[in-house]
């Protein structure tokens, strides 16, 4: 198979000898501007690309770059297609002008080239010297080519060959190391390889390789009577209108998400109006709370004040109460230990006793005197005897006298004893008595009162509801809820009226579409005929339909009956009229007459006809199709005013939902709030419960316990001492 095998540099850029093998997948690495796409410029080169046109404008002139001296050469080792290895010499031609090229029959061999080598630096033979070497060892090879003769011999070119003056030794050649088989051509493919090889846009390149192959082999591009300002300014409308259609999601998002952003702006501006006049009535609100609090703060300092004289008043009062009490606690322990003590020293019998010693006294004295009587005994017994008597019946008047006194006093003593003792236990009955009934009263009436107060309680906590402002606030939240509520079903019904108008007229729109699709079809179909027409009517110029009206009158009637319609737009056809007038074709003879006139074939009065027709057509469809534009366009306001509509209609869709929900938000809050206070009431209230019971049980125990705890001690040992008959 042919291929191009090496590429071998001598001398050129790079310095030494380069190689670099083609076989099979080949990889140029390297860093940036280290030549990577330097070497790779070298391929089109080799298919016969002009040299010029493949170095940058940035640099010098091919031979300057890469044969910069005269033993520079570029060696391409190509293998043919009957399996002969060839190379291809380029070297430069000397004093700028250009490059010369010689293909040589053999593989590439060194030696070829180099007289000798001395540390990296080569003496090579000349292109001439080269040529004549290979003269001497019998190779075939060329003579010095240039560009255009090196790509007639390489691709084939039949056209390159024939038009110089070289024509036979160039075919010569070409048998000889063209890259292709003789049967075949390569043309243009230098072309295809710098495209190929280009760093530019494929698409690009593609398309000026295929004008640059055009403009060579001197066709001509078909005219139009289209615009090309016309066809440009068609195409970015085209490409708007699609890259609009691409977006326009998008865009109805966007445009959806402005008329939220003008709603949310309309409703911050309502709010910073009412937050305005929230915060002139606070700032108000804080002055006169302001000035409150300082009123309110000097009367708190002028109470601090009396508080803190009555204070220490009270203290004081306060600390000789406590000084008196803890006195007359002391006094009454002390007299309380002096009464158990005389109680536990008998203290009756030693009144007993002090009574009886005045007795004891006169029995003390008898004794004495008994004893005086006893004792003397020079005394008249019986005078003495009857002196004692005497005075012991004294004493003894005088005893009983005393003791009968004494004992009437105790009577009268003991009669005022009973009766205050009576009287005092009458009071006191009677004072037990009341407090005993006004006790029970009252606590009558306390279970009464606490009695009324724990069904109040009760019912309160089983009963408790909200308050009356929190049940306005629910209820002014149910409200605008409630309005909410319409106003987006309002919202939600304006969006479904917009939204099947919008769908009416896209579908309107759609029609108006296909409708002028339809006619542009036909405005097309009718400027092609009109353009056949004209194109048969006026031919180009050297063409051979030209050639024909001209030398060759009716020649529809012989030559169009069978000449291909493609070939009379041709000008490179060369037509010529022959000596001898025939109607026999390669010495074939048919009856022209059963053959029917093609449509092509017709004479300048009837395509002047059928011109004039397909004008008047194309004109008639013109107008249609500038009528199908305008209701296009009229469609298309409609629609875009539509879906204006239904996004301004979804975004006051959006902003109701929001709203609403909004609102429900704020309800549920307010809910959570008025149920964490009536929580907090009934806890309140179940306190206040717990504390009424305790008090009940309370005031049971004390009925419970009876009169055992009325009074206090020192009058209840009063009290038994009373009922003991002591005092």
């Amino acid at each position: 198979m042919p291929s191009l095998n090496r590429i071998i540099l001598i001398d050129t850029h790079l310095p030494g000898v380069v190689e670099l093998s083609l076989e099979g997948h080949t990889n140029i690495c390297g860093t940036n501007a280290s030549g990577k796409t330097t070497l790779q410029r070298l391929v089109p080169v080799f298919y016969g690309e002009y040299p010029s046109r493949v170095v940058p404008a940035t640099r010098d002139s091919f031979e300057r770059w890469y044969l910069p001296r005269e033993s520079s050469y570029i060696i391409y080792e190509y293998l043919r297609g009957d399996g002969l290895m060839n190379q291809a010499v380029l070297s430069s031609a000397g004093d700028g002008k250009g490059v010369n090229y010689r293909i040589i029959g053999k593989g590439f061999e060194l030696s070829d080239y180099v007289l000798e080598q001395k540390d990296k630096r080569f003496s090579c033979h000349s292109m001439a010297e080269l040529g004549r070497a290979m003269k001497r060892e019998g190779i075939s090879h060329t003579k010095l080519l240039n560009t255009r003769e090196y790509r007639a011999i390489i691709q084939n070119d039949r056209s390159l060959i024939s038009t110089g003056g070289n024509s036979s030794e160039l075919r010569g050649y070409t048998r000889q190391f063209s890259l292709c088989s003789m049967e075949h051509s390569l043309r243009h493919i230098e072309k295809l390889a710098k495209a190929v090889h280009s760093k530019e846009g494929k698409m690009e390149t593609i398309k000026s390789m295929i004008a640059a192959i055009l403009e060579e082999d001197g066709v001509e591009p078909p005219k139009s009577r289209l615009s090309p300002a016309k066809v440009e300014e068609w195409l970015q409308e085209t490409q708007l209108m699609n890259s609009f259609s691409e977006i326009r999601p998008q865009f109805q998002k966007l445009e959806q998400t402005y008329q939220e952003l003008l709603a949310g702006e309309r409703r911050l501006a309502n709010l910073n109006n009412s937050y305005s006049l929230d915060e002139q009535k606070l700032t108000s609100a804080i002055e006169s709370f302001d000035q409150e609090l300082e009123r309110v703060s000097i009367e708190q300092k002028l109470l601090e004040e009396r508080w803190s004289v009555e204070q220490d008043e009270l203290n004081q009062d306060l600390s000789a109460a406590k000084g008196d009490i803890v006195k007359f606690e002391d006094e009454l322990e002390q007299i309380e230990a002096k009464h158990e003590y005389y109680q536990r020293q008998d203290i009756e019998t030693t009144r007993g006793n002090l009574a009886r010693l005045p007795g004891w006294q006169d029995e003390y004295q008898d004794l004495q005197q008994r004893h005086q009587l006893l004792t003397e005994k020079h005394s008249d017994i019986e005078a003495t005897y009857n002196q004692r008597c005497h005075k012991i019946a004294e004493q003894l008047q005088k005893v009983q006298e005393r003791f009968h006194g004494q004992q009437q006093e105790l009577y009268r003593d003991l009669e005022q004893k009973n009766s205050q003792k009576s009287e005092e236990l009458q009071a006191l009955d009677s004072h037990f008595l009341a407090l005993k009934t006004e006790g029970k009263q009252q606590h009558q009436q306390k279970v009464h009162e606490l009695e009324l107060k724990r069904v109040h309680l009760d019912s309160y906590l089983k009963n408790a509801t909200f308050s009356e402002e929190e049940k306005s606030s629910l209820g002014a939240f149910d409200a605008r809820i409630k309005e909410a509520g319409i106003a987006q079903d309002s919202a939600q019904d304006k969006l479904e009226r917009q939204s099947r108008n919008q769908h009416q007229l896209s579908k309107a729109r759609e029609q108006a579409n296909d409708k002028l699709r339809q006619l542009a079809q036909q405005m097309s179909e009718r400027q092609s005929k009109l353009d056949g027409v004209n194109q048969l009517l006026y031919p180009g110029k050297l063409s051979l339909l030209e050639f024909l009206r001209r030398e060759k009158p009716g020649w529809e009637s012989s030559v169009g009956r069978l000449i291909h319609p493609e070939l009379l737009g041709r000008c490179d056809l060369k037509p010529a009229l022959s000596a001898e007038e025939s109607d026999s074709m390669f010495g074939l003879q048919l009856d022209q007459g059963a053959i029917e006139l093609p449509e092509y074939a017709q004479s300048e009065q009837q395509l002047q006809a059928q011109l004039n027709l397909a004008e008047q057509a194309l004109q008639e469809i013109k107008d249609l199709h500038s009528e199908a534009e305008k209701e296009l366009g009229e469609a298309n306001q409609k629609v875009d005013a539509a879906e204006r509509e239904v996004t301004l209609a979804s975004a006051e869709l959006k902003q109701q939902r929001e709203g609403l929900r909004r609102l429900l938000d704020e309800k549920e809050r307010a809910q959570q709030q008025c149920k964490e206070a009536l929580a907090s009431r009934k806890a309140l209230k179940q306190q206040e419960l717990e504390l009424l019971q305790q008090e009940g049980l309370a005031l049971m125990r004390v009925i419970s316990s009876g009169w055992m705890s009325w009074p206090s001690s020192p009058w209840r040992r009063a009290w038994r001492r009373m009922r003991t008959g002591r005092r």
